[in-house]
């Protein structure tokens, strides 16, 4: 593709770049979840925007004859916890002022992570029903 690497260069996939680039994606801040329906997909295809629908962005467990064998449990398991976890619990901000994620500042590193302090996140279980 053109470019060279030094031998011992660290190279870090950013995904999150690519998935808020304005040039890419004009309405990138917008829930649209019609965005990855198979028409729209097809539509992105020859385009600038094609990169989100590459394997290597579409999901954490690699793609290919390489991808890690347990992701499909991996992925059943994540999403009975995350059930679990938000049927027991409720989740707040303490800061009032946040409203998306795009109103918390944010350093790359090894991921991207906000800036000290980070938002402190308020946790309380939530009302158990009582059967009887």
């Amino acid at each position: 593709m053109g470019c060279s690497l030094c031998a011992g260069t660290r190279v870090q996939l950013d995904f999150f770049s690519a998935q808020n680039d304005r040039e890419i994606i004009p309405d990138a801040r917008e829930f649209r979840p019609e965005r990855w329906l198979p028409d729209a997909v097809a539509e992105r295809v020859g385009t600038p925007a094609e990169v989100l629908d590459h394997p290597l962005l579409r999901g954490p467990f690699s793609a290919g004859a390489r991808m890690c064998p347990g992701a499909r449990v991996a992925n059943l398991e994540l999403l009975c916890l995350l059930t679990r976890v938000v049927q027991d619990w409720k989740f707040e901000l303490e800061d009032k002022s946040i409203a998306s994620i795009y109103d918390v500042p944010y350093k790359f590193g090894i991921v991207q992570q906000p800036v000290d302090p980070a938002p402190r996140l308020i946790v309380q279980p939530r009302a158990q029903d009582k059967c009887s």
